[in-house]
């Protein structure tokens, strides 16, 4: 009984490692793009709302979670060609303008929207509890 509480505690630990890492490597490929890419502006022109449904498809209740999220819809321009990109508004509005880093070689699919930055902290925080968790049950298997 020992051993399963053992392992299941360093399987929680190495979860948090894993995001930590996971983190840290979208990071730097965001600060890549931003250094090394180029810049524009974009602008919301079309607003998503995605409701979380339960297994059943019927909207969840009774969560402490948010039940639906607002995607942007951005468009930025390079050259003669525009773009449709989405990404998280932080309570943007159409007609909002934010910065766009993005690849010259692939500017539809290697971008970074400057409005959509929370990622890393939200990442950092997850990693942060399983970590913290992870280390309280081993510190309690140990012991124990």
């Amino acid at each position: 009984m020992k051993s399963a509480k053992i392992i299941a505690s360093s399987l929680v630990f190495l979860i948090g490692i894993a995001a930590f890492i996971i983190c840290f490597i979208a990071k730097d490929y965001d600060n890549k793009i931003k250094q090394l890419g180029f810049i524009t502006s974009a602008v919301i022109v079309d607003l998503e709302k995605e409701v979380h449904k339960s297994s059943e498809g019927r909207p969840e209740r009774n969560t402490t979670f948010k039940k639906e999220t607002i995607w942007g819809i951005y468009k930025f321009a390079v050259g003669k060609k525009s773009y449709l990109v989405r990404g998280k508004t932080s309570g943007g509005a159409l007609g909002q303008k934010t910065k766009v880093y993005y690849d010259p070689g692939d500017p539809g699919k290697k971008y970074v929207l400057e409005a959509d930055q929370s990622g890393f902290a939200i990442g950092i925080t997850v990693a942060s509890f399983f970590l913290i968790v992870g280390a309280v049950l081993s510190y309690r298997s140990y012991m124990l």
